[in-house]
């Protein structure tokens, strides 16, 4: 808590919005014109012996997380798959951002992995948008688990509800 706090401090004020204090970021929130906000996430890291530590809110320690492995796993997954891969991503992504506030939808870094394991190449992105959703769907509702593939390899879905898992798969189910 103390660490996010001095993070929170340092970037106040740099934009019109407050930032927001998240259990595993500093949100620093952007306006554009026309309405579209947009926001960076700063994770608060921390290096012993070569290990990376996550400072995660309301946890005793700061538990193992390397951001490094899992952008390394991700391009090696750009580089067999291919780039539309990093593209289904960002639409999901985008698609998560604006529905936000009318149901539970999945964090970056699950939509990053669970793309990663669904993804359907296609020669056109708007086909392999829509086949990977349905995957994702199917995946979600079947095992009702995300597991990251690096440490700490845990369920980034551990802890939702049936109902936010259903109301996610009605909202992707197309």
């Amino acid at each position: 808590e103390t660490v996010h706090a001095w993070i929170l401090a340092a970037v106040n004020g740099h934009t019109d919005q407050a930032p927001k204090d998240k259990r595993t970021c500093v949100r620093v929130l952007y306006s554009r014109d026309k309405g579209q906000d947009y926001h960076v996430d700063l994770a608060i890291y921390g290096m012993k012996s070569n290990v990376a530590y996550l400072a995660e809110k309301g946890k005793a320690s700061w538990p193992e997380s390397d951001p490094k492995a899992f952008i390394d796993w991700f391009e090696t997954h750009i580089k067999n798959k291919g780039d539309q891969l990093r593209r289904i991503v960002c639409y999901l992504k985008a698609l998560s951002d604006y529905n936000q506030k009318q149901a539970p939808m999945l964090n970056g870094i699950s939509i990053t992995i669970i793309s990663v394991e669904q993804l359907v190449v296609s020669d056109k992105d708007d086909k392999s948008l829509v086949e990977t959703v349905k995957r994702i769907s199917q995946q979600i509702k079947t095992s009702k688990q995300i597991k990251k593939p690096v440490t700490p390899y845990e369920n980034l879905i551990q802890g939702w509800s049936e109902d936010e898992i259903s109301k996610l798969c009605k909202r992707l189910d197309i």
